[in-house]
């Protein structure tokens, strides 16, 4: 999460430069929020992200910015499925261990 999280940090001071847009720029941080608050807000986003809920109060403005979200998307929904695989798989497994300790 740490990794994605400072990914999308650096998406958002990437495009920091531009008037118009950005995330860093829409939450108000060049207003001067410490450095720890700017990571929370950046973590929050990644985790919102990762579960599929994707609350909407931090959005993606920029072209690069809707690239990393797709990337982070993806990603998410691989770590889902393959947790749920592996905990479908690990049932299956138990269920074919005992019927076959019944024949």
């Amino acid at each position: 999460m740490h990794f994605w999280s400072t990914l999308w940090l650096t998406a958002g001071r990437i495009d920091y430069s531009r008037e118009w847009g950005g995330w860093y720029r829409m939450a108000k941080f060049e207003l001067g929020p410490d450095k720890s608050e700017i990571y929370f807000e950046s973590f929050y986003f990644i985790i919102s992200r990762f579960s599929g809920a994707g609350f909407g109060n931090i959005a993606p403005s920029t072209n690069f910015e809707f690239f990393w979200g797709a990337m982070i998307d993806l990603t998410g929904s691989s770590l889902f499925m393959v947790i749920f695989v592996d905990f479908v798989v690990e049932l299956a497994m138990r269920d074919m261990k005992k019927f076959k300790s019944m024949n």
